[in-house]
């Protein structure tokens, strides 16, 4: 479980099998929210309301290269692999589920990310950067969270070098 230094960020990401990571995350419904109203967005612009993000780098010492995978409260989702300033689609095959739970009023993003869009070949061994990124509210003032924040003068979580470690454990951690 991962969480940010305020405590708002809780998520996670867990290896299934050798062929799919899962990444869940959980975030607060925030407070005057009545529902989530995505409709006339263009594609890759409901970032500019609530989602959460998680950012991966399999090889680091390609700084610039990563891929991004984005899930909104409605089940909204983006991949894009990220490279030398540019942003292609992944098509990573990505499967999510989003559960709002009105009464604790949080919701639930989990992704089933499949390994073969990340790397050509899984070496449990390696040691990976990720980081994780929530964005609530569709204008300013924003509320912008970060598991290792990037320390920028204006919000940006295109900051590689903020990325933290992700260590892949031989055995899985218990549960709470």
């Amino acid at each position: 479980m991962l969480r940010d230094s305020q405590d708002h960020l809780p998520g996670s990401l867990r290896r299934h099998y050798a062929s799919t990571l899962i990444g869940k995350v959980e975030a607060p419904i925030p407070k005057g929210r009545r529902k989530y109203d995505y409709s006339g967005l263009r594609e890759h612009s409901f970032c500019d309301r609530d989602v959460a993000e998680v950012f991966l780098q399999p090889d680091p010492s390609q700084l610039r290269r990563y891929k991004e995978f984005e899930v909104s409260p409605n089940g909204f989702w983006i991949d894009l692999d990220i490279g030398s300033g540019q942003k292609h689609d992944l098509k990573s095959g990505l499967r999510r589920r989003v559960i709002l739970n009105e009464a604790a009023k949080t919701w639930v993003a989990e992704m089933a990310l499949p390994m073969n869009c990340l790397v050509d070949h899984f070496d449990p061994a390696a040691r990976w950067k990720v980081n994780f990124y929530r964005v609530e509210g569709a204008t300013e003032p924003r509320f912008y969270s970060a598991w290792q924040p990037t320390r920028t003068p204006a919000p940006n979580f295109h900051v590689p070098e903020a990325f933290g470690e992700l260590v892949f454990a031989a055995s899985a951690l218990p549960r709470k």
